[in-house]
């Protein structure tokens, strides 16, 4: 163990400008961007992880297995760079998402293909049966497919509980990559936050995470926000008013 802080930074989709529709869209112009500077202040090492100066490395990850994910693959390999992507194997090969041969090719370039599971269940909402079958069925297809260990899971929705912690520990996984805010400790192992790129921040709040500075303030006002109103009511206040700031008020 060391006392490296890890950013393990997170996307959702990379649309085109103008494109923005969901809180966490991120345009292409503002990401290839950010994984200029990335690049500019890094070194790939093995695995995906980014050395930083300043006792800090950066992982760049994604959620959900979009179509677009391919095109941003071939951005940070154009960079030097490469991710970790977490599809859900359920929904492979259906329009708008990645397909079988993409997330091949993304493999064979270099990125590491994470487990979003097989359907993008709530896991803690399912019972054993099904919990496993997520975990293991999506673990065993991707390995399947790519021939190499699956070894990184990213909850849907980030949702998650001890049973959900322990039940993915025992199906294999090094790395359950949540939604909670906040920097990890190198080597990353078991059950770590992440640092969710959302479109509001420009190039020097982008910088900001790199050097250890986050606004972690903002997430604990929206963990206690989200206790008070619920899971599915933030949900919908926040895209209103991620709607609201996008369209100018």
């Amino acid at each position: 163990m060391t006392d490296r802080r890890v950013a393990v930074l997170n996307y959702h989709r990379i649309v085109p400008d103008g494109g923005q529709r969901e809180f966490y869209d991120v345009t292409e112009s503002a990401f290839a961007a950010q994984m200029r500077l990335l690049a500019e202040r890094g070194t790939l090492q093995s695995g995906g992880e980014v050395r930083l100066d300043e006792g800090m490395s950066a992982y760049v990850t994604f959620d959900d297995g979009t179509d677009d994910h391919h095109r941003a693959a071939r951005v940070l390999a154009d960079l030097g760079l490469s991710g970790v992507f977490f599809v859900v194997t359920g929904k492979l090969d259906i329009p708008g998402r990645l397909t079988t041969d993409q997330v091949k090719e993304m493999a064979t370039a270099g990125h590491r293909i994470g487990s979003h599971t097989v359907t993008h269940a709530r896991l803690p909402e399912t019972d054993d049966e099904e919990l496993a079958i997520e975990l293991k069925e999506s673990k065993r297809a991707l390995e399947e497919m790519l021939d190499t260990e699956i070894d990184w899971l990213a909850p849907p929705g980030g949702l998650f509980d001890p049973r959900v912690i322990a039940a993915a520990t025992g199906a294999g996984y090094r790395v359950i990559r949540t939604m909670e805010w906040g920097y990890a400790a190198h080597p990353l192992e078991g059950r770590i936050p992440t640092l969710p790129v959302i479109p509001t921040y420009d190039l020097d709040g982008f910088n900001r995470l790199l050097v250890g500075k986050a606004p972690l303030w903002r997430y604990r006002f929206k963990t206690r926000f989200k206790q008070v109103v619920g899971e599915d009511s933030y949900v919908r206040i926040r895209d209103a008013a991620y709607g609201l700031i996008r369209r100018g008020g």
